[in-house]
């Protein structure tokens, strides 16, 4: 879902490949995402943050819809946050309240060995 952008450059005394730098956050706030008020405020109150990445702006609106999504990419481009967001707003949105006893309303894989081995410790 998420591609990294480069550009190749040729000059005529050497040929050399320059990349583009990636950016990272978006340009738009987490209110255009489709998220809730108080996830927003949450949001910027509790985790400081004042953008998403490109891979939360690509990926929260599609999870909001329900649209089965797979991401990819480098560590710290904001994957688990993107899956979270949307999972922890719904929850908090559903009449009558969810309980823990309740059963189950979501499973998260874990698709690396390092969070596999987070989630089992």
């Amino acid at each position: 879902m998420y591609k990294r952008q480069t550009t190749t450059t040729t000059t005529e005394e050497n040929a050399t490949t320059e990349q583009e730098p990636e950016q990272i956050f978006s340009d738009s706030p987490f209110a255009t995402l489709g998220l809730s008020g108080p996830m927003c405020a949450s949001i910027a109150t509790h985790m400081q943050l004042e953008k998403p990445t490109v891979v939360q702006q690509t990926a929260i609106g599609d999870i909001l819809a329900g649209t089965d999504v797979v991401l990819k990419g480098k560590t710290g481009l904001g994957k688990t946050l993107a899956f979270l967001l949307p999972l922890v707003d719904k929850l908090q949105q559903m009449e009558p309240r969810v309980k823990r006893g309740d059963g189950t309303y979501a499973v998260i894989l874990a698709p690396t060995k390092v969070y596999f081995l987070f989630f089992i410790f």
